[in-house]
């Protein structure tokens, strides 16, 4: 007899990119094929603090714009698994390192993610070894079961 698989939540990065709409779209299909819940994640970068940047603070407007911006990617999102009748969560992580922010989510056991779906632009392996990918990042650092989607 073969095991039954238990995926009750299924975490997928957006950034709007076309990769990481079809993990959406992935993952909305595997959500309605196990019953499961979706959990999109988006990380909003924020360079690290260091001295040079005083002179260039960002004004409220800038901050507003990127919180529309925010706001209006998650509402697509959310539209998205609506509209195929998918129970979605919607979080906003900030900071320097999207990938690792993502693995720590992942990982923090209250969260209870089962499967990962995310999308990846397959960049060369000279572009992947000189600049990284959050995808290859979360791929390796994470023990969690991880659909990558070209």
């Amino acid at each position: 007899m073969t095991p039954k698989i238990c995926i009750r939540k299924i975490l997928v990065p957006f950034d709007n990119s076309q990769n990481s709409r079809r993990a959406l779209n992935t993952g909305i299909s595997f959500a309605k094929t196990f019953n499961s819940k979706l959990v999109i994640i988006h990380v909003v970068y924020i360079p690290p603090y260091g001295g040079f940047q005083e002179g260039f603070k960002r004004s409220n407007i800038d901050k507003v714009n990127a919180m529309m911006h925010v706001k209006k990617l998650m509402s697509f999102a959310t539209t998205l698994c609506k509209k195929n009748a998918v129970t979605c969560e919607n979080v906003v992580k900030y900071g320097d390192i999207p990938g690792d922010l993502i693995v720590k989510f992942i990982d923090k056991p209250s969260n209870k993610i089962d499967l990962v779906v995310i999308g990846t632009r397959g960049k060369s392996l000279t572009h992947r070894i000189f600049f990284g990918s959050t995808s290859n990042h979360v791929l390796h650092k994470t023990k969690k079961p991880i659909v990558i989607v070209k």
